[in-house]
């Protein structure tokens, strides 16, 4: 899914005829795409129990 998001990216703002253009514009995404990943991942583990989800293996499947 992300290499697909980086190629719809590179087609509406890369130049299509120049390889590094593409290349350049897809690792661009894959690298926005990447930090709210992770930024969105640090945010799930400073406001979840991991404690609690290690104890309860339900509540765990639910996060």
């Amino acid at each position: 899914m992300i290499g697909e998001a980086g190629l719809l990216a590179a087609a509406g703002s890369a130049d299509l005829s120049d390889a590094g253009s593409i290349a350049a514009c897809v690792a661009g995404v894959r690298t926005a795409i990447g930090d709210i990943a992770a930024a969105a991942w640090q945010e799930f583990l400073e406001i979840t129990d991991i404690a609690a989800l290690e104890a309860d293996p339900q509540a765990a499947a639910d996060a």
